[in-house]
C-alpha cells in the first residue's frame, strides 16, 4: 500500500507544481472620446449675392457679368452694366462657426437658373466659393477652419442673352460643408 501511496503523492505534487507555474497577467487600457460642437453655416440675409443692375441685351446679343468673391463686378460688355445705388453688386456672404480647428470641404452647385417675370431660361449662374479668388469655380474646395467664426464669400458668372426679360430675377443655391 505504501508502494501505491508514494506514486500518488508524486503525481499530486506534480499537479501542484504545474498550477503554481501557470500564472496570469492583465493590463488596463483607456478609452477616450472628444465631443465637439458641430460646424454651422448660415447665409447673411442682408448680403445676398447680387450681380447688380444691367441692361437687356439687344437682339442676337449676349454678355456675361462676373462677380468676384471680393464683390468686384466685371462685364464682358461694359455698356450693359449700370451703376445703381439702390441695387449694388455684392458677393454672397455666409458665416461659418467652428468650435474647434478642423478641415472641411465646401461644395456649391455647378449652376442654376434664376427666375422672375417672363422667360429667364437664358440667365444662369456659375458659382465659385472662397475667401480669395484662388478657388476653382464649380468645384468642391477644402478649407481649414479655425476655432472661431469665419466669413465665406460666394461669387460667380451670370450669362444674359436677348431672351432675358426686364424685371427682378432671383434663385436659391445651397452651400454645403462636409467635415
Amino acid at each position: 500500500m505504501n508502494k501505491i501511496l508514494l506514486p500518488l503523492t508524486a503525481v499530486a505534487l506534480c499537479f501542484s507544481a504545474q498550477q503554481a507555474l501557470a500564472a496570469t497577467d492583465s493590463a488596463q487600457g483607456t478609452a477616450k472620446a472628444k465631443i465637439i460642437a458641430p460646424i454651422t453655416i448660415a447665409a447673411v440675409t442682408a448680403k445676398p449675392m447680387n450681380f447688380g443692375t444691367m441692361l437687356k441685351p439687344a437682339s442676337d446679343d449676349s454678355y456675361t457679368v462676373q462677380l468676384s468673391t471680393a464683390s468686384v463686378r466685371t462685364c464682358s460688355d461694359n455698356d450693359q452694366c449700370v451703376s445703381d445705388t439702390e441695387n449694388t453688386h455684392t458677393a454672397g456672404e455666409f458665416t461659418i462657426t467652428s468650435g474647434d480647428a478642423r478641415s472641411a470641404t465646401i461644395t456649391i452647385p455647378t449652376g442654376l437658373t434664376i427666375s422672375g417675370a417672363g422667360d429667364v431660361s437664358a440667365i444662369k449662374f456659375k458659382l465659385g466659393a472662397s475667401g480669395t479668388e484662388t478657388a476653382a469655380t464649380n468645384a468642391a474646395q477644402s478649407i481649414n477652419l479655425e476655432a472661431t467664426t469665419q466669413t465665406l464669400y460666394v461669387g460667380g458668372t451670370l450669362s444674359v442673352t436677348e431672351a432675358a426679360t426686364v424685371g427682378e430675377h432671383e434663385g436659391n443655391y445651397t452651400v454645403t460643408l462636409n467635415y
